[in-house]
């Protein structure tokens, strides 16, 4: 990722990226957990994230 940003191919990356733990997590919680982090990546201007499964 750090290339495509170097090369202009995205923005820029946030200097830090959450993680949940994925199979001890139920859907309430990560929905709880969501709630609580969009506001600080809005904040930092973050406009896309990327999500992968664990």
């Amino acid at each position: 990722m750090k290339h495509f940003e170097k090369e202009g191919f995205i923005g820029r990356l946030h200097p830090w990226f959450y993680s949940t733990v994925g199979t001890g997590t139920t859907e309430n919680e990560a929905a709880r957990m969501a709630k609580e982090m969009i506001p600080f990546l809005k904040e930092d201007g973050v406009t896309a994230i990327i999500m992968t499964s664990t």
